[in-house]
């Protein structure tokens, strides 16, 4: 009950910021997606591909492949010495 209850807010949650930023994937990681993303994936899909605008309802959603620390990688790539600032 608990997974299905963490895929339905996910779904919501996700679905809410596609509709807004029309991404080109979803990419999903950290601690809790490495264990459960072949099982929660096509869920999250389905409920993706029901709510969402026409224009992102058949977004790709890929597991990520940086472990847990993706996000961390890329905040830190947005202010790397040699990089333009992103503002």
């Amino acid at each position: 009950r608990l997974a299905e209850d963490f895929m339905l807010n996910s779904t919501h949650s996700i679905t809410r910021r596609a509709n807004i930023l029309n991404p080109d994937a979803v990419v999903l990681g950290g601690g809790l997606m490495s264990g459960f993303f072949a099982h929660m994936s096509d869920g999250i899909a389905r409920g993706i591909r029901e709510n969402a605008l026409s224009d992102v309802a058949n977004t790709p959603i890929m597991h990520s492949q940086f472990s847990d620390d993706g996000a961390a990688l890329g905040a830190a790539l947005l202010f790397h010495p040699e990089s333009h600032w992103p503002f």
